[in-house]
């Protein structure tokens, strides 16, 4: 069980920089380009990679823009919570939908 790539080249790939789709990120504004009484963490959704290994693409709700950004925190554990939470009430759905065996 491998992946072509693996196959090929015999090496095991480096997949550290995957994130989960629609997570938080929280991006630190830097001193320079914010006020005084301002806060000092811009909260975005990740949206996407670039040709750029470690470069992402960030959604910021607030700005209504989507920016390239390097150096973010992810917030993956609640993102992770809600997709297992989702899935699990579709499989419930599912299961409503089920016609029963009449007796």
């Amino acid at each position: 069980m491998s992946t072509p790539e693996e196959a090929y080249s015999g090496k095991k790939l480096d997949l550290s920089h995957l994130r989960i789709f629609g997570a938080n990120i929280y991006m630190h504004v830097m001193k320079d380009a914010r006020k005084k009484l301002e806060l000092t963490v811009e909260v975005g959704i990740f949206v996407g990679y670039t040709d750029t290994p470690h470069n992402y693409y960030a959604y910021f709700p607030n700005s209504d823009k989507t920016i390239v950004r390097r150096h973010i925190k992810f917030q993956e554990e609640k993102a992770m919570k809600c997709l297992l939470e989702r899935e699990l009430h579709l499989h419930a759905d599912e299961e409503l939908l089920v016609p029963k065996d009449d007796l």
